[in-house]
């Protein structure tokens, strides 16, 4: 039976859309504010923003008439015909934040408009309004948000807790003001300040933010047929496994876009996967970008996207003067005394005893392996845990694959099995042995072989990373990051795993601590985001030429895994190509 549902029932369905929690909350209330002409806006939170969230701004204020009308679906003053969507210029212009907020918590909105003698101030609650009263607040709106989702269990039940909450809230906050550096943005949780970025230019608050990600990035400044670029780019040598800091604003509004991302990544020359850190704004006339086709206006549509693609491509690549081809071919380096000494360490892929392969091998001619350089053994040799080798010395060891020849090409190992070729990626490979190392030892509750330095090394943490750092201290220390508060956003390295070499130190921490941003710091989300992202940072490089021997042991160690199938990721690692797929190919 089809039946009309009751208006807050309706107004709760739509709020889901819109605010689904805190952190959508937060940035449609900012964006309000920016909107206003705000110029200071200070975001306070209790309980994660579920018991309380404010959002205090500066701005133009409203009026009597105004604040009547504001909290009702669909009351805007930035829209008043249909073509009015086609040029929208300001963040938000539907008219859904507040209405959404008095659906599903109390709303409390005091404001005070320039030219007034008083402000005004009412109360909303499951969309009726409570109470109407002066106020003594100076120009500006404050809006109070209390029990958000309270009458909504459903809901609350996927939230995460208080502190994982106020990270996202953090993470948008950071967002806007990377888009907006004129403006002062605040953000206090449970009394502790959680951001303090007062308005600055565009590279003084990069610098605020991203620490010591910011150092090593160039300006950016392009234009053409009318878009134009501009904004910071890390160099070679700076990208990550993950594209959180790839910070991409269109005219000054924060979105988030796999195209965009990807336009940086290929200005770059970098492979599938690897982002650098970035923060761009694109600006393009209003007619040309939909910003209507998300309920939370998180992505747009462009009426090209072809032309923005390359336009962000080729702005990077310029700025970095990578527009010219790279030499398809560079000589290895020579190898020193001191890398010869090192090769006599113990080799990288020690495992425990292998497990029997499938019968799938069929046997094959051992071709002579022409001679060349063991590219493990250098001064950025990866090693395995320390105590996780077998107490038998691992040679002679018995080959899992027999005699079988791989042959390693463009990251890749090959070889021959009954009916057809198995193939390897090298590198999603090793990354499944060094993952299962980490969580070997991780989980036999030892702690983890660590090194002092010798001189300390202090690191200015992206704002997000700091406050995730300073939530996990001790289980970092677990982990043999020995890590102490140094004042701001900075904080002393003294010591690190051994199994990581000095100069990748800072680069793993920062992936464990982009991937522990979004999660309540748990042991076992430590462990898991610390044996993933050690294995992402560490595995051999997808372009890296591997001697015979070092394959041989790569496929023993990963059939001895506890999944040689998939990387710690999800990624396939190894795949068979049956004759028939190989005469598809030929048809």
């Amino acid at each position: 039976m089809i039946r009309l549902l009751d208006e807050l029932t309706i107004n709760r369905i739509a709020a889901g859309e819109v605010v689904d929690r805190p952190a959508s909350a937060v940035k449609e209330l900012v964006e309000n504010a920016v909107d206003a002409g705000a110029r200071r806006i200070r975001v306070r939170l209790e309980g994660g923003g579920l018991d309380l969230l404010s959002v205090d701004d500066d701005g133009s204020g409203m009026d009597a008439a105004d604040l009547r009308l504001c909290w009702q679906r669909h009351a805007t003053s930035k829209l008043s015909r249909l073509e009015d969507l086609m040029h929208v210029g300001t963040y938000g212009f539907r008219g859904e934040a507040l209405s959404s907020l008095a659906a599903v918590a109390e709303l409390r909105i005091d404001t005070h408009a320039q030219g007034e003698l008083e402000g005004h101030a009412i109360v909303v609650r499951d969309g009726n309004l409570l109470k109407e009263e002066p106020s003594g607040r100076p120009r500006g709106t404050c809006v109070e948000v209390r029990g958000l989702f309270a009458g909504v269990p459903v809901r609350r039940k996927f939230l995460s807790a208080p502190a994982a909450e106020a990270q996202r809230v953090l993470t948008t906050l950071v967002r806007q003001a990377l888009a907006r550096p004129d403006v002062e943005f605040r953000l206090f949780h449970g009394g502790r300040e959680l951001l303090s970025a007062p308005a600055e230019d565009r590279k003084a608050r990069v610098r605020r933010l991203l620490g010591n990600l910011s150092e090593s990035l160039c300006e950016v400044l392009w234009e053409a047929d009318g878009i134009a670029v501009s904004g910071f780019v890390g160099g070679p040598g700076t990208d990550r496994g993950r594209a959180d800091q790839v910070h991409v604003s269109i005219n000054r509004r924060p979105v988030q876009g796999g195209m965009l991302q990807r336009a940086v990544a290929k200005g770059l020359n970098l492979p599938v996967g690897r982002y650098p850190v970035a923060v761009l704004d694109i600006a393009l006339p209003l007619e040309t970008v939909d910003v209507n086709v998300h309920p939370q206006k998180k992505e747009v549509r462009f009426q090209a996207e072809a032309p923005i693609f390359h336009a962000v491509a080729d702005a990077v690549a310029g700025a970095l003067d990578l527009a010219t081809p790279l030499p398809l071919y560079a000589p290895p380096p020579a190898r020193s005394t001191s890398e010869e000494a090192f090769a006599a360490r113990p080799t990288l892929f020690a495992s425990e005893a292998p497990i029997a392969f499938p019968e799938l091998l069929a046997s094959a001619p051992q071709e002579p392996e022409p001679i060349q350089e063991d590219l493990f053994a250098s001064s950025q040799r990866l090693v395995a845990f320390p105590g996780m080798e077998p107490k038998v010395a691992p040679n002679p060891r018995t080959p899992l694959l027999g005699d079988v020849p791989f042959l390693g090409t463009l990251g890749y190992l090959v070889c021959q099995i009954q009916g057809g070729l198995m193939v390897i990626d090298q590198r999603a490979a090793h990354e499944r042995i060094l993952f299962d190392q980490a969580m070997s030892g991780l989980s036999r509750g030892r702690p983890m072989p660590s090194q002092q330095l010798l001189f300390p090394r202090t690191l200015e943490l992206p704002v997000r990373e700091h406050h995730t750092a300073l939530a996990s201290l001790e289980r970092l220390r677990d982990l043999s990051f020995d890590l102490e508060p140094f004042g701001g956003n900075a904080m002393l390295l003294r010591g690190i795993p051994v199994s990581i070499a000095q100069e990748r130190a800072e680069a793993i921490l920062l992936e464990i601590l982009a991937q522990l941003s979004d999660e309540e710091p748990t042991r076992e989300a430590l462990d898991l985001g610390f044996a993933r992202a050690y294995a992402q940072a560490a595995a051999v490089p997808r372009d890296q030429d591997l001697p015979a021997e070092e394959r041989s042991r790569l496929v023993d160690d990963l059939f001895a895994s506890s999944d040689p199938w998939t990387s710690p990721s999800g990624r396939p690692v190894v795949a068979r190509l049956s004759g028939e797929d190989l005469s598809r190919l030929f048809r």
